[in-house]
């Protein structure tokens, strides 16, 4: 997954920064999904820095977005890359659990 490698790499500020970013309210529903539910509640939480409705989808706006937060919704996403590397399970496992549990569904598409 895309948006653990990010947020490990660099943080829930690379990963808003990358195109990973794009997908963050998909990657709750990711981390809920293949079994990773206190690693979803992390990534709300770090959304829930962004102004209401969230980080843009759209990349330049979401760059905007990041660069005009205030220190406390900084803050606030830095605390969330600490909460993420002490509850990151390894994932891989657990989406390969789910591919195979899934794996007609997600052939067809």
């Amino acid at each position: 997954m895309a948006a653990v490698g990010e947020i490990d790499n660099g943080g829930f500020d690379q990963f808003f920064f990358n195109t990973s970013g794009d997908w963050a309210t998909d990657t709750v529903t990711a981390f809920v999904r293949i079994g990773a539910p206190s690693l979803a509640q992390v990534v709300k939480d770090a959304i829930s820095a962004f102004p209401e409705g969230g980080p843009s989808r759209e990349l330049d706006t979401r760059r905007e977005q990041l660069d005009s937060l205030s220190p406390q919704a900084q803050n606030k996403l830095a605390m969330q890359d600490d909460r993420f590397d002490s509850k990151n399970p390894d994932v891989d496992p657990l989406i390969n659990v789910f591919v195979e549990g899934h794996y007609s569904e997600l052939h067809e598409r």
